[in-house]
């Protein structure tokens, strides 16, 4: 377990680490107490950043319209160019080959 805090403490090199007994015991509660405050942080930024109901559906409404925004534009983009075939189509064949 002292190897533990020292590695987290001083970011395991060693090269400067408490030698009595209260330096030790100060370093191990302020370790622990800024990992505590480190997850307090954590899970205060996680619980901020989570949707209320009504914005979650809001959100969901939101991304509905955008794909149904996209689907439109992928079916004119079809459509123009089933379009541009057909024009291309008719420019090219002869009529004699039509009616073969």
């Amino acid at each position: 377990m002292w190897y533990i805090i020292v590695t987290v403490s001083v970011v395991g090199f060693g090269d400067v680490y408490p030698e009595t007994f209260l330096g030790r015991g100060i370093s191990v509660v302020a370790v622990v107490i800024g990992n505590i405050l480190i997850a307090l942080m954590v899970v205060s930024l996680t619980f901020t950043s989570e949707f209320s109901p009504q914005e979650r559906k809001a959100y969901e409404l939101i991304n509905q319209d955008f794909s149904h925004y996209q689907l439109n534009v992928k079916a004119i983009k079809f459509i123009q160019s089933a379009l541009r075939y057909r024009v291309y189509m008719k420019k090219t064949l002869k009529p004699s080959a039509l009616k073969q």
